[in-house]
């Protein structure tokens, strides 16, 4: 059985519902009775092309996928948007549906290529210990890949890629990166340190110090830099074996990034920072 509910939204227009269908999608129907078919479809096509586009071959051997430009026709909405560029859907204004014209020639998402930036030769594994959302273990895996990780171990409550989840934001890494999973992170992480792996720790706390000052320590020697549950932070068990703990500088109100956005930058400072 399918279930709905609504949530009054107040929109600066007008007043609007959001109306969910667990897993299936999102769909918006305005107070107006004759507006409610529009919106629904206007939604609904919305929710289509996100579809195309997550089906569309993902990695390096993927053929090209061309885009255009479009403009809507009515120049009090002027809205601007990209699109596959074959979509008819997208003939029509995402906004106030009138005719959309192309701006330009087509073109093709550009790539960066694998020669782009000096690595640092740095042996990385990274260990994502009870990461609760499958999302950011997707996006870290998706991360790890375009860094180069060696590995992903992957710990607790952390999903792992036969969760189908994950795919939605790895996008095919999770079928190129090589990883394991573990019951017990402490476990794993013991037996990491004894096999001679040097943990480190994205982590705040007294011990943390700034990552962008530990570049003397990022020699050639294998390191796992281990990410945490994203309320609870690492394990106490898995801090107390690691070598050095790690963090990034935050000079706003808030004390810590989001797990996924941290490790990105994290790993990518370690493989490729100066």
């Amino acid at each position: 059985m399918v279930n709905f509910y609504f949530d009054v939204i107040l929109h600066p227009k007008f007043t609007v519902y959001w109306l969910k269908v667990p897993n299936i999608l999102y769909v918006t129907a305005s107070l107006q009775l004759p507006a409610v078919h529009f919106c629904f479809q206007l939604h609904l096509e919305f929710f289509c092309f996100i579809l195309r586009l997550m089906q569309s071959p993902a990695g390096n051997d993927a053929p090209p996928i061309g885009f255009v430009v479009r403009r809507c026709s009515r120049e009090v909405c002027g809205l601007r948007f990209t699109a596959l560029q074959n979509d008819t859907l997208a003939e029509r204004c995402p906004l106030c549906r009138a005719p959309t014209l192309v701006v330009g020639s087509g073109y093709e998402r550009l790539a960066v290529q694998q020669t782009a930036g000096l690595e640092r030769g740095l042996h990385l594994e990274v260990m994502l210990d009870n990461i609760r959302s499958a999302w950011n273990v997707g996006s870290m895996l998706r991360t790890a890949d375009g860094a180069g990780v060696r590995h992903v171990h992957l710990c607790g409550v952390s999903a792992t890629p036969e969760n189908p989840k994950v795919a939605k934001t790895a996008l095919g890494a999770e079928k190129s990166m090589p990883w394991s999973f573990h019951a017990d992170g402490t476990i794993a992480a013991q037996a990491l340190k004894t096999a001679g792996m040097r943990l480190w720790a994205l982590e705040g706390g007294s011990r943390a110090e700034s990552l962008f000052e530990a570049t003397p320590a990022l020699t050639s020697s294998p390191i796992v830099l281990v990410a945490g549950n994203e309320l609870s932070g690492v394990d106490p068990g898995i801090l107390s074996l690691c070598e050095r703990v790690v963090c990034l500088p935050m000079q706003g109100v808030k004390g810590s990034l989001n797990v996924a956005v941290a490790f990105g930058i994290a790993v990518y400072f370690m493989r490729f920072g100066g």
